[in-house]
C-alpha cells in the first residue's frame, strides 16, 4: 500500500478531527488570502478615486497636500489660483477639458464643492466610469444659482430627497458659527454611489458659492439666473483646476507654462499618489503582520491536534508497524498528512476567496472605495504561497518528529 492510499485511509477513519482541521486552517488561509488581495488593491484604490484627470492645479503646496485636498477633501489651501487661469487654460490647444473647483464651505461636516457643469461631465472615476445621477437631474446647475447635486452618503445619512433645501456653512467643521442662511439651497438631483470622496460631497455652482458670500438672497425672489444680474457673482478665484489634455506628449509642457505662473503648481496623480501610499505604507505592513498572525495560531492549533491525535492513533501505529513500517516510514506519514491539510485548505481558501471577492467586487467599490480589478482577485501571490507552505511543513515535521521518535521507543521496547 503506497502513501497516499494509506494517507486517504487514515484521514477516513477519523473525519471528524480532520473537517475540524481543515475548517480552521481554511478560515485562516481565506483571510490571509483576503486581506493581501485586498492589500494589493489598495494603492490602485487610491489612484482610482480619479482617473482621467492629467493634471491638477493649485497654489504653490507640496504634491500630496494639493492631492488630498483637491481629491479627497481633507486638508485646507494655502491660497487660490485666479479664474483667469482657469479660463486661460480651457482655450489652451493642448486642454482637452479643465474643471474649476472651489472647496471652504460646508454642511454639517460634509464639504461643499463649487464647479461648473463640466464636472459632471468629465470628471471620471475607476476604470473611467463617469458620474450618474441616481434622482433628478442636472439640467438646471447652469442655469440656477441655487441648485446643489448632493452624494449619495449626503442624502442618505441626512436624509435628502429632491426638493429638499440648505444653508451652508463656513469652513469644514461640522458645527459652524458662521451660516449662510441668505441663500437657500435646493436639491435637483443625488448621484449614484461611487466608493470615492464624491459620495460626501455637496456640489453646487461657482456663482451660487459667490452668492453667499456678496449677500444675493433668495429667501423671497424666485430662485434663477435671471435674478442675479443686480449682483455680480462671477467668481474671481477658485481652490483648484482638473486638466486633462488631448495627448499625453503635451503634460509636461502645459505643466511647464502653469508653473510659470508665481506661486502656482502642477501635478501629476499618479506622482503625487505614490507620495502619499509611501505615507501609509506603515499601515499596509500592520494590516499584514495581523493577517500572518492569525495563521501561525492556526498552524500551532493544527500541531495540538495532531499530537493529540498521536494518542487517539496508537492502535493504527501499531499496526502499521507490525505491517513493517519502520519509524521512517511513519513519520513521513504524518508529515504527508499535515501538507496535504495545508495544501488543500490553501486551494479551498484561494477558490472561495477570489470567487466571492469576484462577485462582489462592484458592491465593495461602491461601499468602501475598494476597486478589486480580476487580474488582481485572480492571481495568488507567491510569496503568500511560499510563507503557507513553509509554515504548513514546519507544523506538519513537529507531529511528525513525534510520532518518528515514539515509534522507535515502541520498536526497542518489543525487541527488548
Amino acid at each position: 500500500m503506497n502513501m497516499c492510499t494509506l494517507t486517504i485511509k487514515s484521514v477516513l477513519h477519523r473525519p471528524l478531527s480532520f473537517v475540524l482541521t481543515l475548517a480552521v486552517l481554511f478560515l485562516s488561509f481565506m483571510l490571509l488570502i483576503s486581506v493581501n488581495t485586498l492589500q494589493r488593491s489598495v494603492p490602485l484604490s487610491f489612484e482610482k478615486a480619479i482617473s482621467g484627470t492629467d493634471l491638477i492645479v493649485g497654489a504653490g503646496t507640496g504634491p500630496v497636500s494639493l492631492l488630498l485636498y483637491a481629491v479627497f477633501r481633507i486638508g485646507y489651501p494655502g491660497a487660490n489660483i485666479s479664474y483667469t487661469l482657469y479660463e486661460e487654460m480651457k482655450t489652451h490647444p493642448h486642454v482637452k477639458w479643465a474643471i474649476p473647483i472651489s472647496l471652504g464651505d460646508s454642511h454639517r461636516g460634509y464639504p461643499v464643492l463649487a464647479t461648473t457643469e463640466d464636472y459632471f461631465a468629465h470628471f471620471e472615476y475607476g476604470d473611467g466610469r463617469k458620474l450618474t445621477i441616481k434622482d433628478g437631474h442636472r439640467h438646471d446647475f447652469s442655469e440656477r444659482v441655487d441648485t446643489v447635486i448632493l452624494g449619495a452618503t449626503v442624502a442618505h445619512e441626512l436624509g435628502y430627497s429632491l426638493g429638499s433645501r440648505l444653508t451652508i456653512s463656513h469652513g469644514m467643521d461640522e458645527v459652524s458659527f458662521e451660516e449662510h442662511e441668505n441663500v437657500l439651497f435646493e436639491v435637483t438631483g443625488i448621484l449614484d454611489k461611487t466608493g470615492t470622496p464624491v459620495d460626501r460631497s455637496l456640489h453646487i455652482t461657482l456663482e451660487g458659492l459667490e452668492a453667499v458670500h456678496v449677500g444675493w438672497t433668495n429667501l423671497e425672489d424666485g430662485p434663477t439666473a435671471a435674478s442675479t444680474t443686480e449682483v455680480d457673482l462671477h467668481p474671481t478665484a477658485i481652490s483648484t483646476l482638473l486638466l486633462a489634455v488631448h495627448s499625453k506628449l503635451n503634460i509636461f509642457s502645459l505643466q511647464q507654462n502653469i508653473t510659470a505662473h508665481p506661486g502656482y503648481s502642477a501635478i501629476l496623480p499618479g506622482v503625487a499618489f505614490s507620495e502619499l501610499w509611501q505615507i501609509l505604507e506603515v499601515a499596509e505592513r500592520i494590516l499584514k503582520a495581523l493577517a500572518y498572525l492569525v495563521i501561525i495560531c492556526s498552524l500551532v492549533g493544527m500541531v495540538c491536534t495532531m499530537m493529540m491525535s498521536l494518542m487517539l492513533r496508537r492502535k493504527e501505529l501499531a499496526i502499521i508497524r507490525a505491517l513493517g513500517g519502520g519509524p521512517w516510514f511513519i513519520g513521513r506519514l504524518m508529515a504527508v498528512e499535515a501538507m496535504s491539510l495545508v495544501i488543500l485548505a490553501m486551494a479551498l481558501a484561494w477558490l472561495v476567496s477570489a470567487t466571492v471577492l469576484y462577485g462582489c467586487s462592484d458592491l465593495i467599490s461602491k461601499e468602501w472605495g475598494v476597486y478589486l480589478s480580476g487580474d488582481i482577485i485572480w492571481q495568488l501571490d507567491c510569496g503568500v504561497i511560499l510563507a503557507l507552505l513553509s509554515m504548513g511543513l514546519v507544523a506538519g515535521l513537529i507531529p511528525a518528529y513525534l510520532a518518528y521518535r515514539r515509534s522507535i521507543t515502541a520498536t526497542i521496547s518489543m525487541t527488548g
